[in-house]
């Protein structure tokens, strides 16, 4: 397989993800230092409990050059923790 075709298949594969396991959605932002003015920016959100799925959307975005956070919800009622990606202009 050339590097054209993994690509591609590693983008098939974060579409189905951020279509089961994310979101892409509208939030309004701005603040004080754009003089109170509110706009509308679009964000892209996979949340799962699984530390490996995660780490594998990380990898194709570092590849992409695509920013990305990582934010993890430790549960104390018995839930498994909850690991969420967000997408970033960064």
């Amino acid at each position: 397989m050339d590097n054209q075709h993994t690509l591609n298949i590693d983008l098939s594969w974060l579409a189905a993800i951020i279509e089961g396991e994310g979101c892409i959605t509208l939030e309004q932002s701005g603040d004080r230092r754009n003089n109170g003015n509110r706009f509308v920016v679009p964000s892209v959100f996979i949340v799962n409990t699984n530390p490996e799925l995660i780490a594998a959307v990380g990898k194709i975005l570092d590849l992409l050059g695509v920013g990305y956070s990582v934010y993890t919800k430790k549960w104390t009622n018995g839930w498994k923790n909850s690991i969420r990606l967000r997408v970033t202009n960064q």
